[in-house]
């Protein structure tokens, strides 16, 4: 279930909020995933993140 809700949200395009263990929230849109991290697109002023998955609490969609 994990890897096809990913790959629905990777494929949509669909803005993702990423909620870090150190309770700092990452906001973006995940292009690709691994074994190991997450890649997240964010914002043109903003640099884009390859982040650990032992780093991430959870993640969810964002509220537009």
């Amino acid at each position: 279930a994990y890897e096809y809700y990913l790959v629905k949200q990777i494929r949509e395009k669909t803005p993702m909020v990423i909620k870090l263990v150190n309770n700092e929230e990452l906001k973006g849109i995940i292009t690709w995933y691994d074994q190991y991290a997450i890649k997240l697109e964010r914002e043109p002023e903003a640099p884009n993140l390859v982040v650990q998955k032992q780093a991430i609490l959870y993640y969810y969609k964002q509220e537009i």
